[in-house]
């Protein structure tokens, strides 16, 4: 669970250590990494398991998505496969 915070979607706060955005905001072109600091990167608007992996490894340490019955079957899926 991430700390609360005042911050808004699509900003950084100092105060709870994270940077919230959507999954195409504020990353580097291709597949560059998250920019390394002392926060923690949160990512909304994530829809695919394939997607919030290929984040993840990018250095995102959190993604959101408004699809989670999907998003747990294909993490299921992924797993199953794996």
């Amino acid at each position: 669970m991430l700390p609360q915070t005042t911050s808004t979607r699509g900003s950084s706060s100092k105060r709870s250590g994270r940077i919230s955005c959507s999954a195409t905001e504020k990353l580097p072109a291709g597949n560059g990494r998250c920019g390394a600091g002392r926060w923690r990167w949160a990512l909304y608007e994530v829809e695919t398991p394939e997607l919030a992996v290929a984040l993840a490894e990018r250095g995102a340490d959190f993604v959101e998505t408004m699809a989670v019955s999907p998003m747990i079957e294909g993490f299921k899926a992924l797993a199953r496969n794996a």
